[in-house]
Protein backbone atom coordinates (compact mmCIF):
# COMPACT_ATOMS: atom_id res chain seq x y z
CA UNK A 1 0.00 0.00 0.00
CA UNK A 2 2.88 2.16 0.80
CA UNK A 3 4.30 1.79 -3.24
CA UNK A 4 0.82 2.60 -4.32
CA UNK A 5 0.57 5.95 -2.20
CA UNK A 6 4.01 7.22 -3.47
CA UNK A 7 2.55 6.07 -6.87
CA UNK A 8 -0.18 8.19 -6.51
CA UNK A 9 2.38 10.71 -4.96
CA UNK A 10 4.05 10.87 -8.47
CA UNK A 11 0.91 10.53 -10.83
CA UNK A 12 -0.20 14.31 -9.22
CA UNK A 13 3.05 15.55 -9.80
CA UNK A 14 2.31 14.83 -13.41
CA UNK A 15 -1.15 15.25 -14.23
CA UNK A 16 -1.56 18.39 -11.83
CA UNK A 17 -4.72 17.46 -10.29
CA UNK A 18 -5.56 16.06 -7.07
CA UNK A 19 -6.00 12.21 -6.79
CA UNK A 20 -7.36 10.32 -3.85
CA UNK A 21 -6.17 6.43 -2.40
CA UNK A 22 -8.70 3.77 -1.42
CA UNK A 23 -9.65 3.66 2.33
CA UNK A 24 -6.44 3.31 4.28
CA UNK A 25 -6.06 1.34 7.75
CA UNK A 26 -4.96 2.89 10.78
CA UNK A 27 -1.98 0.81 10.60
CA UNK A 28 -0.87 2.23 7.20
CA UNK A 29 -1.96 5.96 8.09
CA UNK A 30 1.39 6.51 9.94
CA UNK A 31 3.50 5.53 7.70
CA UNK A 32 2.02 7.58 4.57
CA UNK A 33 2.26 11.01 6.20
CA UNK A 34 4.65 13.16 4.34
CA UNK A 35 4.62 11.71 0.81
CA UNK A 36 3.89 15.39 -0.55
CA UNK A 37 1.44 17.26 0.39
CA UNK A 38 -1.53 15.30 1.69
CA UNK A 39 -4.63 15.58 3.67
CA UNK A 40 -6.52 12.78 5.26
CA UNK A 41 -10.34 12.66 5.99
CA UNK A 42 -12.98 9.48 6.84
CA UNK A 43 -15.95 11.54 6.60
CA UNK A 44 -15.75 13.08 10.06
CA UNK A 45 -13.47 13.68 12.44
CA UNK A 46 -12.69 10.40 14.64
CA UNK A 47 -12.43 8.68 11.77
CA UNK A 48 -9.90 5.58 11.67
CA UNK A 49 -9.91 4.62 8.32
CA UNK A 50 -9.28 7.26 6.09
CA UNK A 51 -8.83 8.37 2.40
CA UNK A 52 -5.59 10.33 1.47
CA UNK A 53 -6.13 13.14 -1.02
CA UNK A 54 -2.90 14.24 -2.72
CA UNK A 55 -3.36 18.00 -3.71
CA UNK A 56 -1.47 19.74 -6.67
CA UNK A 57 0.76 23.31 -5.11
CA UNK A 58 -2.32 25.09 -6.56
CA UNK A 59 -5.20 23.15 -4.70
CA UNK A 60 -6.32 24.85 -0.98
CA UNK A 61 -7.44 22.73 1.26
CA UNK A 62 -10.97 23.76 1.14
CA UNK A 63 -11.28 23.05 -2.16
CA UNK A 64 -10.91 19.20 -2.12
CA UNK A 65 -14.59 16.85 -2.70
CA UNK A 66 -14.09 14.41 -1.06
CA UNK A 67 -15.26 11.18 -2.34
CA UNK A 68 -16.91 9.42 0.27
CA UNK A 69 -20.65 8.86 1.17
CA UNK A 70 -22.52 7.70 4.13
CA UNK A 71 -25.12 5.27 4.56
CA UNK A 72 -27.08 4.72 7.40
CA UNK A 73 -28.05 0.94 7.78
CA UNK A 74 -31.22 -0.02 9.83
CA UNK A 75 -32.32 -3.74 10.26
CA UNK A 76 -36.25 -4.04 10.33
CA UNK A 77 -36.14 -6.86 12.56
CA UNK A 78 -35.15 -3.79 14.97
CA UNK A 79 -32.38 -6.05 16.58
CA UNK A 80 -28.54 -5.23 17.28
CA UNK A 81 -26.20 -6.16 15.38
CA UNK A 82 -22.64 -5.72 15.65
CA UNK A 83 -19.56 -4.39 13.52
CA UNK A 84 -18.37 -8.12 12.37
CA UNK A 85 -22.00 -8.74 11.64
CA UNK A 86 -22.39 -5.51 9.39
CA UNK A 87 -18.67 -5.86 8.05
CA UNK A 88 -18.84 -9.57 7.20
CA UNK A 89 -22.12 -9.20 5.36
CA UNK A 90 -20.84 -6.31 3.07
CA UNK A 91 -17.36 -8.41 2.13
CA UNK A 92 -19.80 -11.54 1.38
CA UNK A 93 -21.37 -9.07 -1.37
CA UNK A 94 -17.78 -9.36 -2.95
CA UNK A 95 -16.86 -5.88 -1.80
CA UNK A 96 -13.21 -5.07 -0.94
CA UNK A 97 -12.38 -3.75 2.95
CA UNK A 98 -10.15 -1.21 1.01
CA UNK A 99 -13.58 0.62 -0.31
CA UNK A 100 -15.35 0.65 3.34
CA UNK A 101 -14.61 2.93 6.22
CA UNK A 102 -15.73 2.97 9.41
CA UNK A 103 -18.55 1.27 10.17
CA UNK A 104 -20.66 3.09 13.44
CA UNK A 105 -23.14 0.90 14.90
CA UNK A 106 -25.46 2.63 17.53
CA UNK A 107 -28.13 0.23 18.76
CA UNK A 108 -29.93 -1.02 16.58
CA UNK A 109 -28.70 1.41 13.55
CA UNK A 110 -25.21 1.12 11.44
CA UNK A 111 -23.73 4.03 9.92
CA UNK A 112 -21.31 2.71 7.02
CA UNK A 113 -18.59 5.05 5.45
CA UNK A 114 -18.13 4.01 2.02
CA UNK A 115 -16.10 5.18 -1.43
CA UNK A 116 -18.57 7.23 -3.67
CA UNK A 117 -17.64 4.58 -6.73
CA UNK A 118 -19.51 1.61 -4.72
CA UNK A 119 -22.17 3.65 -3.01
CA UNK A 120 -24.96 2.30 -5.50
CA UNK A 121 -23.92 -1.25 -5.28
CA UNK A 122 -24.02 -1.32 -1.36
CA UNK A 123 -27.87 0.40 -1.96
CA UNK A 124 -28.70 -2.16 -4.33
CA UNK A 125 -26.87 -5.03 -3.10
CA UNK A 126 -26.81 -4.63 0.81
CA UNK A 127 -29.96 -6.30 1.61
CA UNK A 128 -29.63 -8.36 4.57
CA UNK A 129 -27.15 -8.25 7.65
CA UNK A 130 -26.56 -11.52 9.58
CA UNK A 131 -30.14 -12.67 7.91
CA UNK A 132 -32.27 -9.39 8.61
CA UNK A 133 -33.45 -7.63 6.51
CA UNK A 134 -32.23 -4.23 6.33
CA UNK A 135 -33.10 -0.66 5.34
CA UNK A 136 -30.53 1.68 3.53
CA UNK A 137 -30.78 5.55 2.91
CA UNK A 138 -28.04 7.24 1.73
CA UNK A 139 -27.65 10.34 4.47
CA UNK A 140 -26.96 13.88 3.23
CA UNK A 141 -24.51 15.29 5.61
CA UNK A 142 -22.11 13.99 8.99
CA UNK A 143 -24.84 15.88 10.89
CA UNK A 144 -26.52 12.39 11.01
CA UNK A 145 -24.25 10.47 13.04
CA UNK A 146 -24.73 9.51 16.62
CA UNK A 147 -22.89 11.78 19.56
CA UNK A 148 -19.88 9.49 20.52
CA UNK A 149 -20.53 8.14 23.70
CA UNK A 150 -17.99 7.32 26.54
CA UNK A 151 -17.22 5.35 29.67
CA UNK A 152 -15.09 6.99 32.02
CA UNK A 153 -12.10 5.36 33.94
CA UNK A 154 -10.52 6.66 36.85
CA UNK A 155 -7.71 5.25 38.80
CA UNK A 156 -4.60 5.28 40.26
CA UNK A 157 -1.17 4.05 38.26
CA UNK A 158 2.56 4.07 39.16
CA UNK A 159 3.63 6.24 35.97
CA UNK A 160 2.22 7.39 32.77
CA UNK A 161 4.03 4.56 30.75
CA UNK A 162 2.12 2.58 28.65
CA UNK A 163 2.22 -1.06 30.50
CA UNK A 164 0.97 1.48 33.63
CA UNK A 165 -1.79 3.15 31.77
CA UNK A 166 -3.20 -0.18 29.42
CA UNK A 167 -3.43 -1.93 33.38
CA UNK A 168 -5.71 0.61 34.36
CA UNK A 169 -7.94 0.58 31.28
CA UNK A 170 -7.92 -3.02 30.99
CA UNK A 171 -8.36 -3.40 34.69
CA UNK A 172 -5.56 -5.90 34.73
CA UNK A 173 -2.35 -6.22 36.13
CA UNK A 174 1.11 -4.48 34.74
CA UNK A 175 2.51 -8.11 33.98
CA UNK A 176 -0.28 -9.03 31.72
CA UNK A 177 -0.39 -5.79 30.14
CA UNK A 178 3.11 -5.79 29.39
CA UNK A 179 2.00 -9.24 27.69
CA UNK A 180 -0.64 -7.10 25.97
CA UNK A 181 2.03 -4.69 24.98
CA UNK A 182 5.11 -7.11 24.14
CA UNK A 183 2.68 -9.58 21.93
CA UNK A 184 1.49 -6.96 19.57
CA UNK A 185 -1.67 -6.28 20.98
CA UNK A 186 -1.92 -2.81 21.38
CA UNK A 187 -2.05 0.01 19.18
CA UNK A 188 -1.34 3.41 20.11
CA UNK A 189 -2.35 6.57 17.92
CA UNK A 190 -2.80 3.71 14.87
CA UNK A 191 0.44 2.49 15.60
CA UNK A 192 1.49 -0.72 16.94
CA UNK A 193 3.61 0.04 20.18
CA UNK A 194 5.38 -2.55 21.35
CA UNK A 195 7.62 -0.62 23.91
CA UNK A 196 6.07 -0.77 27.64
CA UNK A 197 8.48 1.87 28.55
CA UNK A 198 6.86 4.50 26.03
CA UNK A 199 5.15 7.85 27.64
CA UNK A 200 1.33 8.48 27.90
CA UNK A 201 0.47 12.00 26.19
CA UNK A 202 -3.10 13.49 26.82
CA UNK A 203 -5.16 12.98 24.00
CA UNK A 204 -3.41 9.74 23.10
CA UNK A 205 -5.87 7.22 21.43
CA UNK A 206 -4.89 3.33 22.28
CA UNK A 207 -6.47 0.37 21.98
CA UNK A 208 -6.37 -2.77 23.37
CA UNK A 209 -7.18 -6.28 21.20
CA UNK A 210 -10.57 -7.86 22.87
CA UNK A 211 -10.76 -4.49 25.26
CA UNK A 212 -11.60 -1.76 23.34
CA UNK A 213 -10.54 1.59 22.06
CA UNK A 214 -9.87 4.24 24.62
CA UNK A 215 -8.47 8.07 24.72
CA UNK A 216 -5.82 9.06 27.50
CA UNK A 217 -6.88 12.27 29.43
CA UNK A 218 -3.91 13.03 31.49
CA UNK A 219 -2.65 13.30 34.61
CA UNK A 220 -5.78 14.41 37.13
CA UNK A 221 -3.40 14.42 39.99
CA UNK A 222 -1.16 12.48 42.19
CA UNK A 223 -1.74 10.55 45.97
CA UNK A 224 0.40 11.25 49.00
CA UNK A 225 1.84 8.16 47.94
CA UNK A 226 3.40 9.73 44.88
CA UNK A 227 0.98 7.53 42.49
CA UNK A 228 -0.68 9.51 39.57
CA UNK A 229 -4.78 10.02 39.32
CA UNK A 230 -5.17 8.96 35.63
CA UNK A 231 -8.00 9.70 33.20
CA UNK A 232 -9.57 7.57 30.79
CA UNK A 233 -12.03 7.60 28.34
CA UNK A 234 -13.48 4.14 26.63
CA UNK A 235 -15.66 3.56 23.60
CA UNK A 236 -18.81 2.47 24.07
Amino acid sequence: MISRLKDLALRRDKVNYCLFSPFLSPDILPDAKGIGKVLYWGGYPEAERVVAAFLPDWMGDEDVEWPISLIIASPTDGKIYNHRDYLGSLMALGIKRQVLGDIIVDGATAYLFCLESIEDFILNNFTQVAGATVKLEKAQNTCALPERKFEDISGTAASERLDCIVALAANTSRTKAAEFITSGNVMVNNRETLKTTYIMKKGDRFSIRGRGKFIYDGEKGTTKKGRIVAGIRKYV
